[in-house]
């Protein structure tokens, strides 16, 4: 009985209702007692188990029973469930007293420093918060030093709470470990104007600065606009953004021993995408004007992050993710059996129709065709 109930009780419902004085109503445990036939083979352990279920519920909650009889022993009273009628016999039951009373606490220093909204909050996640409890002078310093400040142009390192909150050593770390509930009270702290709802990063939800993003590539035959001498750069992608190379091709690969590798073209670069961090090229506008060619693994992955970067460089193209360079490389496949298809709507029909093939097993099952197991012939073959 006491396991169902701190099982429920850890569920939040009963604690929330308590907090935010909503009427409660009675809490019923069955018991899953014993049948006849245990009453007429086990009688006495039966009337024992009986007795002390009486006796433990008898401070805090009453008995439901049913008659059970038999023809040897007659009719006799078991018990079949507990009820508890008050919010106060349950937290007797549970000796959850002092949770309640700490979670009380939570609500009306959240609601001194925050507002009702925020207490209104703690009082709706109750576990959350208690399990934060230790931290919480830090966490509402934090909250606050945010709702007071313009922080447009601030990164995280930036947060600098002093006062009480300082004894809790509130650095980024500090803000990262508890920013889940730093960012729920945010949500009803904030004026909606400062919260961007489609985002989920902290820093981007709150308005913060983003940290820079980068690129990094190979220049394959020079740029006018770049030193002689310079063979290979990463830059922040704005800067990227606002300094068009002049560049006829943009070659994108996933392998760094096949980026280091990728032999000299004209007038071209190579990037390094590191996966679905491709996406990012997005930004960069220029590419637009420029022929952008993507070179992922041959595997169900592979696919989905070419899906992904012609959602935001639509002008890119497959190279080497083929059927004609699947089926001469079957030697060089190797075991994907962690992967899962999903709904690719950005790719060409021939691009469709590889997938479906490593999706359908049509060449043997989950397989994948790494891009270093490639041989080197066929990419020049490819870029000649």
């Amino acid at each position: 009985m006491v396991a169902t109930l701190n099982a429920r009780w850890q569920r939040g419902r009963y604690l929330r209702e308590a907090l935010l004085g909503e009427p409660f109503e009675p809490v019923r445990v069955s018991l899953g007692g014993p049948k006849a036939a245990d009453l007429s083979q086990h009688f006495s352990e039966v009337i024992d188990w009986a007795d002390a279920v009486h006796s433990a519920a008898a401070p805090h909650g009453r008995v439901e029973t049913r008659t059970m009889k038999t023809r040897s022993i007659g009719e006799n009273e078991i018990p079949v469930a507990v009820w508890f009628d008050s919010i106060d016999q349950l937290i007797a039951a549970l000796g959850v007293r002092r949770e309640l009373q700490q979670a009380e606490q939570l609500v009306a220093a959240t609601g001194a420093a925050l507002g009702d909204e925020a207490a209104r909050w703690v009082a709706q996640h109750p576990h959350p918060a208690l399990g934060s409890q230790p931290w919480w002078p830090g966490i509402i310093a934090v909250t606050q030093w945010i709702a007071a400040t313009d922080v447009s142009g601030l990164d995280l390192r930036h947060v600098d709470v002093g006062g009480a909150g300082a004894q809790y050593g509130i650095d980024t770390k500090f803000i990262t470990a508890h920013g889940a509930i730093i960012g729920s009270l945010l949500d009803v702290v904030l004026p909606p104007e400062r919260v961007n709802p489609i985002e989920s990063e902290f820093v981007a939800r709150y308005g913060f600065r983003r940290p820079p993003r980068y690129v990094r590539f190979r220049l394959l035959d020079g740029a006018e606009e770049l030193p002689d001498g310079i063979s290979e750069l990463t830059l922040r992608t704005d800067e990227l953004a606002a300094m068009p190379l002049s560049v006829e091709q943009v070659f994108i690969v996933e392998n760094q021993a096949t980026y280091l590798a990728f032999p000299p073209v004209p007038r071209s670069i190579v990037i390094f995408g590191g996966g679905f961090g491709a996406t990012q090229l997005g930004d960069i506008a220029w590419l637009a004007e420029r022929r952008v060619l993507y070179w992922g693994d041959l595997d169900l992955a592979g696919f989905a992050i070419l899906d992904a970067v012609r959602q935001r460089v639509g002008n890119v193209e497959s190279m080497l993710m083929d059927r004609a360079t699947l089926s001469s490389h079957l030697a060089h496949v190797v075991n994907d059996a962690k992967a899962k298809p999903a709904m690719l709507t950005h790719l060409t029909a021939e691009e469709s129709a590889t997938y479906r093939d490593l999706v359908e097993d049509r060449y043997g099952a989950s397989l994948r065709l790494e891009q270093e197991r490639i041989r080197f012939s066929h990419v020049r073959a490819a870029l000649s």
